[in-house]
């Protein structure tokens, strides 16, 4: 068994989980799908048992959006049987778990103005969807107190060759939600700092993707 951590962070090696280790090096653990894999349920089970984390931040799965809604059953499989398997595994261990979740569990419909928590949830595409329901597992099958973030991240430059101009978002910088999101966890870990568990929305200024 390896020396406890305060944060273990699944997904580690995209890029969340790589800028939530590079502000937290001391206090994160960044496992990769090759040190815990989400599909199988005792590798998950392993790597608590290992490392016994204060917190879990389950911030695994796919996020290339047109990739996601031509491989409905990979997405699937990893987001909802994966949170299962993680669910399983802290509910186990009497660990706390942070899910990072999406804007894309709402369709974008509403005529103006920001979602509030306590919204109805109307995904559209196969990655809202994916994540509403692994939301919806974790608020049903978890006893132990849990976090769920929506949020939606960008980079400071616009990787794509093209933007919808009808399309409103309210994006936070990578570095700025990895910060609010262990804001969250001290809230979890630190007696100093208490955040309540339960649902929240976190975002930036609304803006159209094409600014």
């Amino acid at each position: 068994m390896a020396d406890p951590v305060e944060l273990a962070v699944l997904g580690g090696g995209g890029r969340l989980g790589q800028e939530l280790k590079r502000q937290r090096p001391e206090d994160v653990l960044a496992l990769t799908r090759r040190d815990c894999d989400i599909l199988d349920v005792d590798s998950v089970r392993d790597a608590l048992h290992d490392y016994l984390p204060e917190l879990v931040i389950h911030a695994a799965g796919y996020t290339d959006l047109p990739w996601i809604e031509t491989h409905p059953e990979e997405t699937w499989a990893c987001h909802v049987e994966g949170t299962l398997n993680v669910v399983r595994a802290c509910r186990e261990h009497g660990i706390p778990v942070m899910y990072v979740s999406s804007d894309y569990v709402f369709s974008g419909r509403k005529n103006g103005g920001l979602y509030s928590e306590a919204e109805f949830a109307d995904p559209l595409s196969t990655y809202g969807r994916s994540k509403l329901i692994s939301e919806t597992i974790i608020r049903t099958l978890y006893p132990t107190p849990y976090f769920i973030i929506r949020t939606t991240m960008k980079d400071r430059e616009w990787r794509h060759k093209r933007a919808p101009a009808d399309m409103w978002i309210s994006p936070l910088l990578r570095e700025d939600c990895a910060r609010l999101l262990l804001s969250f966890a001290d809230g979890a870990v630190r007696t100093d700092h208490f955040v309540p568990f339960g649902l929240y929305h976190i975002g930036g200024v609304r803006t159209n993707v094409l600014d």
